[in-house]
């Protein structure tokens, strides 16, 4: 780091010298496919000066002694998870930026996609330039051609309908959608600059978080064009449109277009001839399985200058039970999985059975934070009498923190977590019947009905639902605990389980009183995730958002303390979230669920079982924070 006297912005060059000299070498399957004139020399395939991969690039050195690695020539790797999806072909070099543990912070981000970053001195303008000689997968330059795309042909075209703000909302300034989108202005074929009408620090987190990653800004435009009516007859689109099932270009355009989880995770074989920056592409998609192979213009070496990534590719299998995925770990078949079905639970049969599957079995911390119950401030918020709205607006919010003091948390890590999880940090860890009856008194329910249930405050039936998913089988466990907990207080509250997309559907269409579901929360203070905001996993306040988002024309017009909530993160958006200041408004937010809004976390921070066969290397250290970080290294895992 050091400050450009030419110009008064902070420059963070990204760009490693190699610590070797002589040629590149390449995979022995490229090498063939180079000696057979199908490809051209890898000199040619990687940038002038690529990312280097070595020692703390991904993982920190306090975690991996990283090695250089072998190719597997020919051998590629098996996985499995609850669907077919890969985490691992899309998390390895995903943005521009990228920080070793999950980081953001301004001096540890380095480049990825891009030779350097700059911002200026309030983090309103952010100049990239892209590594010159960087290739889509199917060999075409990368440009500023290509982003001059995003922003203009899509973003700038009314009929395609995919505003600047579609993508997570990154591009509007500061995330608000009330504010307008960055400017781009394009400098030179691999420079642009992005300018925001006010500060807006968070967004270096958006330029380097995988959750987010390269395509809100670029993506490839020679493919895309022939997609689009600007630069495609009219008439052809639309008969290729009829070929592919659509009724229009439009539709056409969307099923090329996508986005990190899309290619991802949703297993389409649309989606196999789109040229993409990540280690591996999509090869091959199926109901139980999908495939990808190593991307043969991968931007990365290792130290020594071999071509990254080590292994050819995978076929991730998905399970679609418990038992399924348990059976086919210990016997073996699986190289690789840290499926969010595979929980401590299990422990004893990982463990019993490893000698005999030739596996590891490696405790980590989680990305995804524990089961929490989400307490919708919106639902009935269009009827005057709601009661409710009268237990969500009490502004000393005895309800929710009842339910906090009715959950016996300690009950729940011994019988659910083998008493390894944490207490809660953010919501009440204490167990306390007496202080929630109490409560729940002072908050008007102290009337029973006739089956002894407590009552809402006009004396009116209380009953409620806590739905939650089947992505994990402790949200079902959880969830159920729970409703007995609440049941000793006389709260007459059911459990229903939905599938993950009708529960997501459902509860943005503001259908359910209360949510048990996991997110991010450890990677919240980072800014690579934002799962705590109001439509996010926990589909809290989607009406407020919807207000905001039409500038009052939908929605609900958020009350006060949904007003505080917005406030914190609009300025908690002004500066990098791993800033001084940025630590001291995301202690502002998680106090604001501290005091009873919104969210109760029953148990604390996670521990998740990974699976690795036994020759698998630079797998990081027992207890390595985030399991899903180990994921974004299987660029540099090898066999040995």
């Amino acid at each position: 780091m050091y400050k450009n006297i030419l110009c008064p912005v902070v420059v963070f060059f990204m760009s490693v010298a190699l610590v070797y000299a002589g040629k590149y070498q390449e995979a022995p399957m490229l090498k063939r496919l180079v000696d057979q004139g199908k490809l051209p020399p890898v000199e040619e395939r990687l940038p002038d000066n690529p990312w280097v991969v070595g020692s703390g690039a991904i993982i920190s050195a306090e975690w991996l002694d990283f090695k250089v690695g072998k190719y597997s020539d020919g051998k590629i790797a098996i996985t499995a998870d609850v669907a077919p999806r890969s985490y691992q072909i899309a998390i390895g070099a995903t943005n521009f930026l990228i920080a070793s543990d999950q980081s953001t912070s301004p001096d540890k981000v380095k480049g990825a996609l891009a030779e350097w970053v700059k911002w200026n001195d309030d983090f309103s303008v952010y100049t990239i330039k892209i590594r010159p000689g960087l290739r889509w997968s199917d060999g075409a330059p990368v440009s500023t051609e290509d982003v001059r795309f995003v922003f203009e042909d899509i973003y700038g075209n009314k009929e395609l309908d995919i505003p600047c703000g579609s993508k997570r909302r990154s591009l509007y300034t500061q995330m608000d959608p009330r504010k307008p989108c960055g400017k781009l202005n394009i400098i030179d074929k691999f420079t642009f600059s992005i300018t925001f009408s006010e500060p807006y620090g968070y967004f270096l987190s958006e330029i380097t978080t995988w959750i987010q990653d390269y395509m809100q800004i670029i993506q490839p435009s020679h493919f895309l064009k022939k997609y689009h009516a600007k630069y495609t007859d009219i008439s052809k689109l639309n008969k290729m449109a009829k070929e592919n099932g659509v009724e229009d270009w439009k539709q056409l355009f969307r099923l090329k277009e996508t986005n990190h989880f899309e290619y991802c995770c949703a297993n389409d074989p649309n989606l196999i001839d789109v040229p993409v920056l990540y280690p591996y592409v999509l090869v091959e998609t199926a109901d139980e399985y999908m495939k990808i192979m190593r991307n043969p213009y991968f931007v990365a070496v290792d130290p020594a200058g071999n071509q990254l990534p080590y292994i050819d590719g995978s076929i991730i299998y998905g399970i679609q039970d418990k038992e399924a995925l348990v059976m086919k770990l210990i016997s073996g078949e699986v190289d690789f999985s840290n499926s969010d079905f595979m929980k401590l639970g299990d422990m004893p049969t990982y463990v019993q059975n490893a000698e005999r599957g030739g596996y590891n079995v490696l405790i980590t911390g989680s990305i995804n934070g524990p089961p929490t119950l989400f307490v919708n401030q919106d639902y009935e918020y269009d009827k005057p009498n709601s009661q409710w709205q009268k237990l969500i607006k009490d502004p000393n919010k005895s309800f929710t923190r009842a339910l906090a003091l009715a959950i016996n948390s300690e009950d729940i890590n011994n019988a659910l977590y083998f008493n390894m999880y944490e207490m809660p940090k953010i919501t009440t860890a204490e167990y306390n019947v007496e202080k929630a009856n109490k409560l729940l008194d002072e908050a008007g329910m102290s009337k029973r009905d006739r089956a002894g249930y407590r009552t809402y405050p006009d004396g009116s039936e209380f009953m409620a639902t806590i739905v939650t998913g089947n992505m994990s089988p402790d949200l079902i466990d959880i969830t159920v605990m729970m409703q007995n907990y609440f049941d000793a207080v006389g709260l007459n509250i059911n459990t229903k389980m939905l599938t993950g997309k009708i529960l997501r559907a459902r509860a943005r269409n503001n259908e359910f009183k209360l949510k048990v579901i996991w997110h991010d929360q450890p990677i919240w203070y980072s800014g690579i995730s934002r799962d705590y905001d109001v439509c996010m996993k926990g589909d809290y306040s989607c009406q407020t958002m919807k207000y905001y988002e039409s500038q009052g024309k939908e929605g609900y017009k958020p009350p006060p303390h949904m007003v505080e909530l917005y406030d914190i993160n609009a300025k908690r958006m002004s500066v990098p979230p791993e800033s001084a200041e940025g630590a001291k408004l995301f202690s502002e937010l998680l106090q604001w669920f501290t005091k009873g809004n919104a969210a109760i976390w029953p148990i604390g921070k996670i521990k998740v079982p990974n699976i690795f066969k036994k020759n698998i290397k630079n797998i990081p250290r027992e207890n390595y924070p985030y399991n899903l970080g180990i994921s974004s290294s299987s660029l540099i895992w090898y066999f040995d």
